[in-house]
Formats: C-alpha cells, structure tokens, sequence
C-alpha cells in the first residue's frame, strides 16, 4: 500500500510506483468519487480507450430494475426507449440482409 500527503495546497503526489503500474501521465484527469468515508481517484477514460469494453456482453442482457419499480413514468420512457431501439436494430438487420442478398 501506498501513501501520500495532502500539501497546504491541498496537492498530492501520487506516488511513482502507482503512476508507472496505472500508466498515469502527466496533465491527465482524475475523477474523485466518495463513497461514504473513503475516496477512490480514478483515471478519466476518453470515449476511445472505453469502445469495445461490453463486447463479451451478448444478448438478452439482464439489468437490475428496481429502480424503474419506484419510478413509473422513468420505466415508461426505459420500455418505450427499449422498443425503439430493438425495432432499429430490426430494420438494420433487414437492410444488412437484403445487401448481402443482393450482392449473391
């Protein structure tokens, strides 16, 4: 385990062996996230470093959805978002078969 000292500046030096093991460079940003009484840092990802992360994720895909239990109107909006997106992805199928149908 690593340690560091808040400065007077409220700075801190992340020690050399984390910033070599997480590859931290210089001028990156840092998110901080307290969860009750710790604080966690972690590294902002750009869109670029996340593509592909949900690629072993297939189909149906189970989410927990008590939230949507306490919240009716926001569980409306998720099924009608849902409805939307699986009748796109639909209609892509249908055009990707049809182009694939037609160059035989």
């Amino acid at each position: 385990m690593s340690s560091a000292t808040l400065s007077s500046k409220f700075q801190i030096l992340i020690p050399k062996d984390i910033r070599e093991s997480m590859n931290l460079k210089p001028g990156q940003k840092l998110d901080f996230i307290q969860i009750g009484g710790t604080l966690r840092v972690v590294p902002q990802r750009s869109m670029k470093d996340l593509f592909g992360m949900a690629a072993h994720v297939t189909e149906p895909f189970e989410r927990d959805r008590s939230d949507l239990d306490d919240d009716p109107e926001l569980k409306t909006q998720v099924e009608a978002k849902l409805k939307r997106v699986l009748a796109a992805e639909r209609a892509n199928a249908k055009v990707a078969n049809t182009a694939k149908n037609a160059r035989k």
